[in-house]
């Protein structure tokens, strides 16, 4: 963000917007007491992004919470995100949980079927990572 510290916020898109007010997410957990929990919390975070920023932005997340010990909550409806990126995930259907645990565990086809009324299959990436495909 360091490239666009000269505009205000109004000059920004969306996707901008979105990743300014992760920095200063980002910057407000980092200034947070060391003693006791630190916990940074996402709603949608990358609605507003394209498919680079999204990967980068919870890359990012990841990367930070594993190098400072913060715990990170992300609200996200990417599924294939969840899968890359989660090390846990919680599906909420009419709002009661009906799964809870390692991603590649929770999220299959029959979930699916069963929360969001669609059909899919699971696959594999060249590298090995699981990756839904839906209809």
């Amino acid at each position: 963000m360091a490239n666009m510290a000269q505009r205000g916020i109004h000059s920004l898109s969306g996707g901008e917007r979105a990743r300014a007010h992760f920095a200063r997410a980002l910057a407000q957990v980092w200034e947070a007491p060391a003693e006791g929990s630190r916990w940074l919390f996402l709603d949608e975070p990358t609605a507003a992004l394209d498919l680079r920023h999204q990967t980068e932005l919870l890359q990012c997340a990841r990367d930070w919470a594993q190098q400072q010990g913060v715990g990170v909550v992300a609200v996200v409806h990417d599924l294939n995100l969840a899968l890359r990126y989660a090390d846990r995930v919680l599906v909420l259907h009419q709002g009661r949980c009906v799964a809870d645990g390692p991603p590649a565990e929770v999220l299959h086809p029959t979930l699916l079927a069963d929360v969001w009324g669609v059909a899919s299959w699971l696959t594999h990436t060249p590298n090995g990572e699981p990756r839904l495909l839906w209809f």
